[in-house]
């Protein structure tokens, strides 16, 4: 297991052979971690987080090529859930001779189907493990993982065919031990575009599920003092995790902060989510609320299902989700094992966060209804006033099933709009205007009491919405 105190590593380099190459292999422009080269990297608060939108390049060639990825293993200490840090395995790329942050999923390698792909992976000399990579689109015993298998400081070199389009995972294997790999956040995506490419005219991202299993004892703490855990085996074999993340922390694509607003789009853009589930062992079962998805593929996207609310994605795979931003809004993409999203497995999409295009801005009313107005607090308690009236007129003239039906609409349409604006100015005005109006009225309208008491007891009610007038003036 990982030493509680490491320096960072310039461990991974994800280059293609040249910038026309680069269209077929990694793209990576995030900046290095919060940990610069040189510093400690157990620094309080470090992540693995990945910005969703580091999307290779669509491919868009028909003719074959060579495609050179080297790519390298880092070991740090991580923050995954806010205040808990732990041991993570991961990749990490390098840019112009700088060490990028290792994230979780690591980085995404595209190449078209009938390419030839080298790949060099380098182990860290200053890791304490030996690690490999298995490509789910290697045809071939392990997936490379064999032929990849390295020891600290040492570099390995793997020459395959991507003969299979498609969407797949690539993970660590090493040791004979892929459970324990994985757990720590060493996996990835590889995807196999098609001659041409996909369709265009897509706003591309990627999104990769893991759950954590981490038990309640600290495993050490770091060079700056912060406690940190590592894998709980005995947890993980119980499948019971702590938590979940989407993109290497709980909060990656929720929290502004790190990257709950990158995946944002204008309504009437094309989306594709290109998804990943490490595992180890829960499915994932993606959902985004308020969305239908247009089309899903894992493998051939000739293949593609159509019309898909929720799909499972099994761990150890990926799939491609497909979907229309037709109405403006904040969209969750959640794990609909529906108690996981509360722990981690939940993000946001936001269509026309900053509207630039007025055509395209036009709320769809014939798809969706216009957003709720603005509470008027004022203009809901005058509603209620003139309702009870009317309750009043239509019980004098005879008709109690009426009354009973304009006082029920008082309250139900209205009055409980606006309760919580007058619980906070008067909580006793409230209760007294409660019980009368959800109560008190309809049992006497019920009851058929006397003309003269049901008009005195709405006389009093209507006394004690003129004292809530002014507190709720205003009021929004």
């Amino acid at each position: 297991m990982p030493s509680p105190r490491r320096r960072p590593i310039a461990a991974l380099t994800v280059l293609l052979l040249s910038a026309a190459l680069l269209a077929c292999g990694v793209d990576e422009t995030e900046t290095p971690s919060a940990a610069a080269e040189g510093e400690a990297e157990e620094r309080p608060l470090r992540n693995v987080a990945r910005d969703p939108s580091l999307v290779p390049p669509p491919i868009r060639r028909s003719e074959p090529r060579t495609v050179e990825v080297d790519l390298a293993v880092r070991e740090v200490v991580a923050e995954l859930t806010p205040g808990v840090a732990a041991s993570v395995w991961a990749f990490a790329p390098v840019r112009d001779g700088r060490v990028g942050k290792p994230t979780v999923p690591g980085p995404m390698v595209r190449v078209m189907e009938g390419d030839t792909v080298v790949l060099n992976l380098r182990n860290a000399s200053d890791s304490s493990e030996p690690h490999n990579i298995d490509l789910h689109a290697v045809v071939g015993p392990g997936g490379g993982g064999a032929v990849t298998e390295v020891s600290p400081g040492e570099e390995a070199t793997l020459r395959f065919k991507a003969t299979r389009r498609g969407t797949y995972l690539y993970h660590c294997a090493a040791e004979g031990m892929p459970w324990e790999h994985v757990a720590h956040g060493m996996v990835g995506l590889i995807q196999v575009d098609p001659p041409g490419g996909l369709r265009p005219g897509f706003r591309e991202y990627y999104v990769g599920q893991s759950e954590w299993y981490l038990g309640a004892d600290s495993a050490g703490e770091t060079a700056a003092g912060h406690p940190f855990h590592d894998l709980d085996e005995t947890q993980a074999e119980s499948e019971s995790p702590d938590f979940y993340t989407y993109n290497g922390h709980s909060a990656a694509l929720q929290d502004p902060a790190l990257f709950g607003e990158a995946i944002s789009v204008d309504r009437g853009d094309r989306v594709r989510l290109f998804f990943a589930n490490g595992g180890p062992n829960a499915t994932a079962n993606v959902h985004v609320v308020g969305q239908i998805f247009d089309r899903v593929y894992g493998g051939d996207p000739a293949d593609a299902v159509r019309n898909e609310e929720t799909v499972a994605v099994a761990p150890g795979s990926a799939s491609v989700f497909e979907l229309t931003a037709d109405v403006p809004g904040a969209y969750e993409l959640m794990d609909h094992a529906i108690y996981r999203a509360a722990r981690g497995a939940m993000g946001t999409i936001l269509v026309n966060p900053q509207c630039k295009d007025p055509e395209r801005c036009e709320w769809p009313r014939s798809l969706y209804s216009p957003p709720a107005q603005a509470l008027d607090a004022a203009a809901e308690l005058a509603s209620v006033a003139r309702l009870l009236r009317s309750a009043g007129a239509s019980y004098a003239s005879g008709d109690p099933e009426r009354a009973g039906e304009q006082v029920a609409k008082a309250y139900l349409d209205h009055f409980e709009r606006i309760e919580g604006k007058l619980a906070a100015h008067d909580p006793v005005l409230l209760e007294s205007l409660e019980v009368a109006i959800s109560t008190t009225l309809r049992e006497q309208i019920e009851a058929g009491a006397p003309v003269e008491e049901v008009e005195a007891l709405l006389d009093g009610t209507l006394d004690e919405l003129e004292q809530a007038e002014p507190l709720l003036q205003g009021a929004h």
